[in-house]
């Protein structure tokens, strides 16, 4: 049996209420997922005003993809 290795995408808000959920193999990048997660939840997301990330989604490709799907700004947030 051949097991594939996964990871996952969550969209939570401030009080950590899952929104989206996305999950794909673990050879897919990190910003590229986040994006296809934010584009198909789009409807439960269209309020959100800013993201918070970790520093494993920056660049600014990144943000501006946000930007033309949800009108959200990206902020990373840094340890």
């Amino acid at each position: 049996m051949l097991v594939k290795k996964s990871q996952g995408h969550i969209a939570v808000d401030t009080q950590v209420l899952p929104h989206a959920i996305y999950v794909t193999t673990a050879g897919t990048t990190g910003c590229s997922s986040a994006v296809r997660m934010v584009n198909n939840a789009k409807e439960n997301l269209s309020g959100v005003k800013d993201i918070l990330v970790d520093a494993g989604y920056t660049g600014r490709n990144f943000a501006m993809q946000i930007k033309d799907i949800i009108g959200a700004t990206v902020e990373v947030i840094k340890r």
